[in-house]
């Protein structure tokens, strides 16, 4: 059996002790027990809170392993393109212009990739949020915000890279190919 009493804070194990001495006359074959219903509410949502902190767990170890296969491709592509490069070079590109090349297509792609995960990611979240007795609106800046994001973490993964294509002396790379 519960019952919920809603109880002033000051004189409380007074209080208690009287609770506790009604429920024992009312009924002795139960013992009471007591407990706040912060407490009892809170309780619920401690699995969802642990998946909370395990889901952002994995995401940061998928964003880096993300980053490094990133990385391997971006070096990979910048290798084949070196020749390419050396000649914009020499004829005069800028170094900002190479820039915005190489990054250009990994840009792309990543646009590509927010603009088909973003409605199966609404999808998902709303299938989910529809076990919860309170609702809420998914905010679609939510999604601008993540795919900026992720566009930052991949200029700032590939721009070491890029930057160490760009400034290198074209002599030597084409005197090597």
């Amino acid at each position: 059996m519960v019952v919920l009493v809603k109880v002033r804070t000051e004189n409380f194990s007074e209080t208690i002790k009287s609770i506790s001495s009604a429920w024992k006359k009312f009924d002795n074959q139960f013992s009471f027990e007591f407990s706040f219903l912060k407490d009892q509410l809170n309780q619920q949502y401690v699995a969802e809170q642990n998946m909370g902190n395990v889901l952002t767990a994995f995401s940061f170890l998928a964003v880096i392993i993300a980053s490094f296969g990133l990385l391997g491709i971006a070096a990979l592509s910048f290798r084949q393109r070196t020749k390419e490069i050396c000649v914009r070079k020499v004829l005069g590109a800028s170094s900002g212009g190479l820039i915005v090349l190489l990054m250009r297509d990994f840009t792309k792609l990543i646009v590509i990739a927010v603009i088909i995960a973003a409605p199966l990611s609404w999808w998902t979240m709303s299938q989910w949020l529809e076990n919860f007795s309170f609702r809420t609106v998914i905010n679609p800046l939510i999604f601008a915000g993540s795919g900026s994001l992720l566009i930052l973490i991949a200029w700032g993964t590939l721009g070491y890279l890029t930057m160490k294509f760009v400034y290198v002396n074209p002599a030597e790379s084409l005197k090597i190919e």
